[in-house]
């Protein structure tokens, strides 16, 4: 993802990285995040460079479009390769390191969800697709376990998609 540095301030007061890098302190404007899937192993924030033990593959960089919030520009969306239709006009997306779920406007995840074969009881869980997100060029893919939470208690099984609803109103 590209950094130009849009923040989000309350009360007229300069975020840290802003603050960060007004003052030159860093060698290279970057922030990155490491996430672990194991909950036992610790995350981690690098100011300055990217910990290349962190990751493997290819990054790649994309232009900021929203001034206030991490937004780039989403060409498709796509389920098992195919196109939804929901990005015709444009999307934003909005990358946000602090969120837990995948939002997105109402009639838009209706769309995505009615493609999902799984049930709440978990029938279908094994032939669902994948969802990808595609930014430039390139795909990022969702596998089924990485949308979908799946609960067992006994013999009870539980499915729900880790998505949500918001409706953001235009700006005024």
């Amino acid at each position: 993802m590209g950094l130009a540095y849009p923040s989000m301030a309350a009360y007229n007061q300069t975020p840290v990285f802003d603050s960060i890098i007004e003052k030159r302190l860093l060698t290279n404007n970057l922030m990155t995040f490491h996430y672990s899937y194991n909950e036992n192993t610790n995350g981690q924030i690098t100011l300055g460079y990217i910990d290349k033990s962190k990751y493997t593959g290819e990054i790649f960089y994309y232009d900021v479009v929203d001034k206030y919030y991490w937004t780039i520009h989403l060409k498709d969306i796509l389920y098992d390769g195919k196109s939804l239709g929901l990005c015709a006009g444009g999307c934003k997306a909005v990358i946000d390191t602090g969120t837990t779920l995948n939002t997105g406007p109402t009639e838009q995840l209706r769309t995505l969800l009615e493609r999902i074969p799984v049930e709440n009881d978990c029938k279908n869980f094994d032939i669902a697709g994948k969802i990808s997100f595609v930014f430039g060029n390139e795909e990022y893919q969702l596998e089924k376990d990485e949308y979908m939470l799946k609960t067992e208690n006994g013999a009870e099984k539980q499915c729900r998609a880790l998505m949500m609803p918001l409706d953001v109103p235009q700006p005024q």
